[in-house]
């Protein structure tokens, strides 16, 4: 099974790169519908790769959604990497004009009754998140998009404010 990636750096347009595990420390890499095998390893100070004749080794740090690295004696770049589900909700995100935000707040002071997600938790779209009841009915709370759940700020049981944070999502 690949996983799917959208890899950039710079001002440069960002490219689809499937990443498939062939096993034995091999993977077939895609870069817009071209494929390579290449051989890859750890090491205590870095990264190497082996594609044909070809060996890179390196250093590599990771910082959010960018990637430093840096071959050998060689002078570094840095390349941003996301997973194509990210990709997507960003690019989603930005055709909405920002309206969609890293993160839910209460639009109402109540109790909560359920919490139905925990950080880490992959969410789509329309999910239940969680369910506050207030005036004797309960109202659920649910994506507005696809994202992984990086806080839940509230437990069940708990009485809530108006703004109070429910849950915050990771973005890019």
């Amino acid at each position: 099974m690949s996983t799917l990636y959208r890899v950039w750096s710079g001002e440069d347009e960002a490219r689809q790169v499937s990443v498939e595990d062939v096993g034995e420390g091999r993977y077939r890499v895609t870069v817009d519908g071209r494929s390579r095998e290449v051989r890859a390893w750890t090491h205590p100070t870095g990264v190497g790769l082996v594609e044909g004749a070809r060996v890179l080794e390196g250093h590599v740090e990771v910082d959010d959604s960018a990637v430093y690295v840096r071959p050998r004696g060689g002078r570094g770049q840095r390349v941003h990497c996301l997973s194509e589900r990210t990709w997507k909700l960003r690019q989603a995100m930005e055709a909405a004009g920002g309206s969609q935000k890293d993160r839910v707040t209460s639009p109402m002071a109540g109790k909560v009754v359920l919490v139905a997600v925990q950080p880490g938790d992959v969410v789509t779209k329309g999910q239940t998140l969680l369910i506050i009841e207030a005036m004797k009915m309960e109202n659920e709370i649910r994506a507005e998009a696809d994202a992984t759940v990086a806080e839940v700020g509230v437990a069940a049981g708990e009485a809530i404010e108006v703004g109070k944070l429910l849950v915050r999502f990771e973005l890019p």
